[in-house]
């Protein structure tokens, strides 16, 4: 896996599950945001990405980035070696998905939309 270098510190990553654009996660004045979109809501076959997120309208707010998504961020050394080569704060989990989220584990990528 080859490090991006993203331009900026991102604040918004659309999230996609099974390659379907599902959700859009958020950094925000109070913390992170996540929501379904409309169109994912609106399939039959739509899945929850987290047993914690399950599907609805309303967005899911936290004053830390939620677990599911922190989960997926590297640790120990790799995190160490990453977030160095990638000249990311190691805490900013958002940043590191940011960097890495079109190769994570799962059903869930993401892209920085802005």
């Amino acid at each position: 896996m080859y490090p991006k270098q993203i331009a900026k510190k991102p604040t918004k990553l659309l999230v996609y599950n099974f390659g379907i654009p599902s959700g859009e996660l958020r950094r925000t004045s109070k913390g992170y945001e996540f929501k379904y979109l409309a169109s994912y809501l609106s399939r039959p076959t739509a899945s929850s990405i987290a047993h914690l997120l399950p599907l609805r309208e309303e967005p899911y707010e936290s004053q830390k980035l939620f677990p599911f998504f922190e989960g997926l961020c590297f640790e120990g050394e790799l995190l160490a070696a990453y977030s160095q080569s990638c000249r990311i704060d190691p805490t900013d989990y958002f940043t590191l998905l940011a960097n890495f989220g079109e190769d994570t584990i799962g059903s869930t990528t993401y892209e920085v939309i802005e």
